[in-house]
């Protein structure tokens, strides 16, 4: 399944979603989101479509950033988190005799499940496409190159990325950058077999990303805080009402 077919159907499972809890705080007031099971539903809705949006835009752009990461890592906790509402779904299922109640439970709670799967396919179809995200390992940021061998180049833009860090490049006045072994600029679909990394390009791209990791390090580091100080709130919520 492609990226714009998960996209598409995501958009719609999300919308239907969210248009169910229009309809449930209309007819119940908000209360229905301020318990724990009712929170983490409406929270996770937030979180998966802000990190669709922004998934979207990486392959838009081709390239993603660290507010995807920090997106993907807190999509995990909240999909694991609703399955506690699943389970309860479920609960209510099979006690429930009377067909328009089971209806109410099921709908959302199938939409849900289509939803979690989908998510977690755009997760495999983000590393399959951009690689694992940045490690940082003594101090030294390190790309995925590997990743670039299962990826397909579409465009000239696509395609000139993999030559900045190529030392075969050279740059023609007429047409711009080309490949020196061909003299023209380079069409490969797949990873070209004449790549040869370029070290000192590569170590120059890596310092960039070193500068703007470090800017924003401290902008991680609260959402990271935030994140669990939310988590940890619901975890006491639940185990208060139970």
């Amino acid at each position: 399944m492609t990226w714009k077919n998960t996209f598409t159907t995501l958009i719609i499972a999300l919308s239907t979603l969210i248009l169910i809890q229009i309809g449930n705080i209309v007819q119940y007031g908000f209360g229905i989101i301020m318990n724990p099971f009712g929170f983490i539903s409406f929270a996770g809705l937030i979180i998966f479509s802000i990190y669709i949006y922004f998934i979207n835009k990486a392959f838009e752009q081709n390239k993603q950033n660290n507010s995807l990461k920090n997106l993907e890592y807190a999509s995990y906790v909240f999909i694991a988190l609703n399955v506690i509402p699943i389970v309860r779904s479920i609960f209510f299922i099979a006690l429930s005799y009377q067909t328009f109640k089971v209806t109410i439970w099921l709908i959302p709670m199938l939409i849900s499940i289509l939803t979690i799967g989908l998510l977690i396919h755009s997760f495999i179809l983000r590393k399959k496409t951009f690689g694992s995200f940045l490690k940082v390992k003594n101090d030294e940021l390190v790309y995925d190159l590997e990743s670039l061998k299962h990826k397909s180049f579409e465009t000239d833009k696509q395609r000139l990325e993999v030559c900045k860090l190529c030392t075969n490049r050279t740059f023609d006045k007429n047409v711009g950058m080309v490949c020196s072994l061909t003299l023209v600029k380079p069409t490969f679909k797949s990873m070209c077999t004449d790549f040869s990394l370029d070290t000192k390009e590569y170590q120059k791209r890596v310092n960039e990303v070193i500068e703007n990791g470090k800017n924003s390090k401290k902008k991680s580091v609260w959402a990271y805080i935030v994140t669990a100080i939310i988590i940890i709130r619901i975890i006491i919520k639940i185990i208060q009402s139970s």
